[in-house]
């Protein structure tokens, strides 16, 4: 797969291989203008243009000693980061808030994946490939209120496409922490048959409706044949520099009806 054009939306919050950081430290205010150097993995937040507010802090320490830059804030953008953690985002307009779609559960779910301690699972454990992450926020239909608690189960075939049907290689479910959001290391899916490259998701909330849904990537050779794919749940890819080197990250944000 090519390098994607990089999407600062996309990536900034982005702390590979950190904890989360606490809530408090990464939606406390959305800003534009120019980001200072976050500290220990952290990256300043970004706004998405439209009304003035509160620009957010800068994560203390760390490389730089930066803090975030002033500007507009934009209505819903992006959270400061706070240290090692990844700012929240909300809705930026109607076009924005819509319930995510569905997809197809596909014939290899797998009931009883291991549950993560946290809200970041990792999928790595015993497979090779191309090292991705990816993160996102749960949200109740209104798009701006996230949703604590939230399990997302995920699954996906291995670099060759294939998926483990024996065991729980490649397959885990996390909690949604306070502020809605979640993570999970793995690897970037092979294409399974003429498919394009895609992780599987059921996401549950007690104020929401269950959700089966695909992140599908953005430049995949058979987006535009396959049947299921809905343009909606395709995602850009962004290539990274982390503390593991090389990383595809990527963003999912889900919207329960």
């Amino acid at each position: 797969m090519g390098k994607q054009s990089v999407s600062r939306r996309n990536v900034l919050g982005l702390a590979l291989g950190l904890p989360l950081a606490a809530c408090s430290g990464s939606t406390s205010g959305a800003e534009g203008g120019s980001a200072g150097n976050g500290g220990t993995g952290g990256v300043a937040g970004t706004g998405a243009g439209g009304n003035a507010g509160t620009a957010g802090a800068g994560a203390s320490g760390g490389v730089g000693g930066g803090t975030a830059g002033s500007g507009a804030a934009g209505t819903g953008g992006f959270g400061a980061a706070g240290s090692g953690g990844i700012g929240g985002q909300g809705c930026e307009g109607p076009d924005a808030c819509a319930v995510t779609q569905d997809n197809i559960e596909g014939p290899f779910y797998k009931s009883g994946a291991p549950m993560s301690p946290g809200a970041i699972a990792n999928l790595r454990s015993g497979v090779t490939g191309d090292l991705l992450q990816v993160v996102g926020v749960v949200y109740a239909a209104d798009c701006t209120t996230p949703l604590s608690g939230a399990v997302v189960d995920v699954w996906q075939a291995d670099s060759d496409g294939v998926y483990d049907n024996t065991g729980f290689t490649l397959r885990a479910r996390m909690r949604t922490e306070a502020c809605g959001r979640y993570r999970f290391d793995t690897i970037l899916p092979g294409n399974y048959d003429t498919r394009p490259r895609h992780i599987h998701y059921k996401v549950s909330h007690p104020d929401g409706l269950g959700l089966t849904t695909q992140l599908y990537f953005a430049g995949e050779e058979f987006n535009d044949t396959d049947p299921y794919v809905r343009e909606s749940l395709i995602k850009p890819l962004d290539r990274v520099t982390g503390q593991e080197g090389a990383v595809w990250v990527c963003r999912f944000d889900i919207v329960l009806a």
